[in-house]
C-alpha cells in the first residue's frame, strides 16, 4: 500500500468521525425536539465537509515530472480551499452558537457569544477575499510544474491567516471558562464542561501544524506534498468534531447517569431538590431550592382518631362505630 492511499484513508477515516458527530447532532436534537440556530448552522460545516472528502480522492499527486496540470486539477483547487475555510470557520461559529444557548436570555455572555459568532462569520468572508485576491493576482501556480496543484499563500497572507485563527480560538476557550466559572456546578460536572468547550484548543494545534508544514523544511522532504495535502482536511475534520463534542459527551454523560454509575467525587453530592438539568446542554445547573413546610402529626393523634371512629374486633378485623 502507497503512503499516499495510508494518507487518504487515514484522513478519511477521520473525516467519518466528524461527519457521524454532526449527524449525531442534528439527528439527536431533532429527535428530542431541541432544534436551535447552531443546529441550523452545523448543517453547512456537515455537508461542506462531506464535499471535502470527495475532493481529497480526486485530487492527486503527480509524478516527479508531470506535465502541466488539468483544467480538473485547479478547479478541484479552488473547490478545496473554499470546503477548507467553510468547514473550519463554520464550526467556529457552531462553537460560539453553543456556548450562547447555555446562557440565560439577555445575559452580557449570551450577547458577547452571538458577538464571537458574527465576528467568526466576519473573518471567514475577509480571509477568503484576501487569500482569492492573492491566487488570482498571480496565477503562477496553476502552470507550475509542482507535484501538487495549489495556491500557496503569501507569508504575509498567511501569517495574518494564523494569528486570526489562534485568536479566534482563545477567545472562544477564554468566554467558555468565564462563563461556566459562574455557574454553580458539582466538580466533577464543572471539569467535564471546561473539558468539553476548551476543546477547541486542539483548532489551534491543528492550525500550528498546519502552519508548520506548508512553511517549514518538511515541505521539502519527499513526503512534503502529501504533508501539506493532508493537514487541511485533518484541521478541518478536527474543528468539526469539536464544534459536536458538547452534545456528544452531554449524550453519553445522561446516558451513564441513567444506568446507576455512582458520582465518584469525595465531598460532593448532588440532591435533586437543588440541582436542575438544563434541556439544552445536558449538564445540571444550580438553582435556587424550593422551601417545603410540613405540618406534624404524631402518632398519639392519630391513635386517638382511630380509637373514635374504629371498633376493633376480637379477629383482628375493624367496622365502623355507629351512632344513634
Amino acid at each position: 500500500m502507497s503512503t499516499i492511499l495510508q494518507w487518504k484513508i487515514c484522513v478519511t477515516v477521520l473525516h467519518a468521525v466528524a461527519i457521524s458527530s454532526a449527524s449525531f447532532r442534528v439527528a439527536y436534537r431533532y429527535r428530542t425536539r431541541q432544534l436551535g440556530l447552531d443546529e441550523y448552522v452545523v448543517a453547512v460545516p456537515l455537508v461542506t465537509d462531506c464535499l471535502y472528502v470527495a475532493v481529497l480522492w480526486l485530487r492527486k499527486v503527480r509524478p516527479s515530472a508531470p506535465a502541466l496540470p488539468s483544467r480538473l486539477q485547479i478547479a478541484l483547487a479552488w473547490l478545496g480551499f473554499s470546503c477548507f475555510i467553510v468547514v473550519v470557520w463554520f464550526s467556529r461559529v457552531v462553537l460560539a452558537l453553543s456556548i450562547a444557548r447555555i446562557c440565560p436570555v439577555g445575559h452580557l455572555a449570551r450577547r458577547i457569544s452571538f458577538g464571537l459568532a458574527a465576528v467568526c462569520a466576519c473573518s471567514m468572508f475577509v480571509l477568503a477575499t484576501v487569500r482569492v485576491q492573492s491566487c488570482l493576482r498571480d496565477r503562477s501556480w496553476e502552470t507550475s510544474n509542482t507535484k501538487f496543484v495549489s495556491c500557496p499563500a503569501p507569508l504575509n497572507v498567511a501569517i495574518s491567516a494564523f494569528c486570526v485563527d489562534v485568536a479566534s480560538d482563545l477567545s472562544l476557550v477564554a468566554i467558555s471558562i468565564w462563563i461556566l466559572w459562574r455557574v454553580r456546578l458539582p466538580r466533577s460536572q464543572r471539569h467535564l464542561v471546561l473539558a468539553v468547550f476548551s476543546a477547541s484548543i486542539w483548532t489551534t494545534l491543528a492550525t500550528t501544524t498546519y502552519m508548520l508544514s506548508v512553511y517549514s523544511p518538511w515541505n521539502k522532504s519527499p513526503d512534503g506534498p502529501i504533508i501539506q495535502r493532508s493537514m487541511p482536511h485533518l484541521q478541518a475534520a478536527i474543528s468539526l468534531i469539536v464544534c459536536n463534542l458538547s452534545v456528544v459527551v452531554a449524550f453519553f454523560y445522561r446516558t451513564l447517569r441513567k444506568s446507576g454509575v455512582p458520582n465518584t467525587d469525595s465531598g460532593e453530592q448532588t440532591s435533586p431538590a437543588t440541582m436542575a438539568r438544563t434541556s439544552d446542554t445536558g449538564f445540571l445547573q444550580a438553582t435556587t431550592p424550593t422551601s417545603l413546610v410540613l405540618t406534624e402529626i404524631s402518632y398519639n393523634d392519630l391513635s386517638v382518631y382511630a380509637s373514635d371512629t374504629m371498633d376493633t374486633s376480637p379477629q383482628g378485623s375493624c367496622r365502623r362505630q355507629e351512632t344513634y
